[in-house]
């Protein structure tokens, strides 16, 4: 049993090694909000020079969501 990162409500899950839980009510929300922060991440490679696309690649898949998550503030601004 885990809590759902999102609502707080109490969720089964498969296996208690899974990190993070989502409960069904939720999962529609978070898969919409995967999909923003990937097209977002295109669009912010796109417009990168080539120095630092390199250097945003070389980042882990944590650091490059801050970093994206950080340009949609920016521009929300």
């Amino acid at each position: 049993m885990k809590t759902c990162i999102c609502c707080q409500k109490k969720v089964v899950v498969s296996s208690e090694s899974e990190y993070l839980a989502v409960c069904d009510k939720c999962q529609p929300w978070v898969e919409s909000h995967n999909e923003l922060i990937n097209s977002q991440r295109k669009k912010l490679l796109q417009n990168l020079n080539p120095a630092a696309k390199s250097t945003f690649e070389a980042m882990s898949a944590l650091e490059q969501d801050f970093v994206v998550l950080r340009s949609m503030d920016k521009e929300a601004a």
